[in-house]
């Protein structure tokens, strides 16, 4: 079943084309142009905008269930739920029992429908360090097994916890965790086999994401960067997830259970923050959007505050597509709007050109050219 989206503005992942049609089928995208394109179907796009499918690279899902089964089935809910929002890729940064791993796999056998996963399952850290489900390793050799362990269970990423957090009562936020050395053994391992790596950075001397950075690692998470750490992501390649949303959130809640999370956040962390993408658009940091937060509309509210510090909305939009698909070495197959690859493609009922918060307004999304999910009055 071939269709035509016609008379939309296209946001094709780089670029907008202010009135065009794209065409596409479960096979993938067979072509995009400002002239009419018929097919099967045709939806007329007068007065809607269409992108590539958006990424959230940094989420915790099944957050605050504790039972690995009933984790891999809120999972399982969620890479369906996402579709709501726009959302046809997923990293999950952490899942102490490889459940993301898990719910991935029986995606792409074909057994469950979801969207895309990327997945890191059970991050590695040091023995008391930031969270406490963590393969615990203190020397370079421990480090390179608990590689090799993440390897074994095929993850996408590997996932380090470089500093302390915000995320658990017992973690110093910011404390500089694993060793240069350490990190530099695990993107070896990655290196070896094909393998990326994040890391979680959050100390304001920035050491850990300049060691990162150097190292190979692919993407550094949260870190509120220097200049020297912008240039040496630059040189290096490294992308950049903010995560901002988490952090504005705690700063700004009043909920009581939050507390002890707002006594250790700093309201100069936003402050800083702001100054790490305006720094990402002055050398040419690639900004690949995350929001360290379960699944939702959170993904919407990150691109809302990246236009508000200082982003132009085709920078905010391309950080959750082309830039997301890139840096999850996915380039060949989504993040952009060109004939051959996946449709994955979302119909907003509304400008997020004009004005980033229609990014809220999904009407359609087709995930692989099949559509998944359509707002009921469209």
């Amino acid at each position: 079943m071939k269709y035509a989206i016609q008379n939309a503005k296209l946001f094709d992942g780089e670029k907008v084309i202010e009135k065009g049609s794209i065409l596409f089928d479960e096979n993938g995208i067979i072509e995009v142009s400002e002239k009419q394109l018929y097919g099967d179907i045709n939806i007329d796009g007068m007065g809607k905008t269409v992108t590539p499918g958006l990424a959230d690279c940094h989420v915790h899902m099944g957050a605050r269930v504790e039972s690995p089964v009933q984790r891999a089935a809120v999972i399982a809910w969620q890479a369906q739920d996402v579709w709501r929002y726009g959302i046809t890729t997923l990293r999950s940064a952490a899942d102490s029992d490889d459940c993301d791993i898990k719910v991935r796999d029986l995606i792409n056998e074909g057994i469950i429908d979801g969207c895309r996963l990327i997945c890191a399952g059970t991050p590695i850290g040091i023995t008391g360090g930031s969270g406490p489900n963590v393969i615990e390793c203190d020397t370079p050799d421990e480090t390179r097994k608990a590689a090799r362990l993440r390897i074994k269970a095929t993850c996408d990423f590997i996932k380090l916890s470089g500093t302390g957090s915000m995320g658990g009562k017992n973690s110093i936020a910011g404390l500089e965790e694993m060793s240069e050395e350490q990190i530099k053994v695990v993107v070896e391992e990655a290196n070896r086999t094909g393998k990326l790596v994040m890391i979680h950075s959050t100390n304001q001397s920035n050491k850990t994401a300049q060691w990162a950075a150097k190292a190979g690692v692919r993407s550094i998470e949260h870190v509120q960067m220097n200049e020297e750490t912008a240039k040496t992501m630059a040189e290096n390649g490294t992308y950049y997830c903010p995560t901002i949303i988490c952090r504005y959130e705690i700063i700004h809640s009043t909920d009581p259970a939050r507390e002890w999370q707002r006594k250790k956040a700093d309201p100069e962390d936003l402050t800083r923050k702001k100054k790490a993408l305006n720094l990402c658009q002055k050398y040419g940091v690639r900004i690949a959007a995350g929001t360290d937060y379960g699944v939702g509309d959170t993904l919407a509210k990150e691109l809302a505050i990246y236009v508000e510090y200082g982003l132009s909305t085709v920078e905010a939009l391309r950080a959750a597509t082309k830039n997301a698909a890139d840096m999850m070495n996915l380039g060949d197959e989504t993040g952009s709007l060109e004939a051959g690859k996946h449709a994955d493609i979302v119909v907003f009922d509304g400008d997020p050109i004009l004005d980033i918060s229609d990014v809220k307004k999904v009407a359609m999304t087709f995930q692989n050219g099949k559509l998944v999910y359509k707002k009921a009055e469209f």
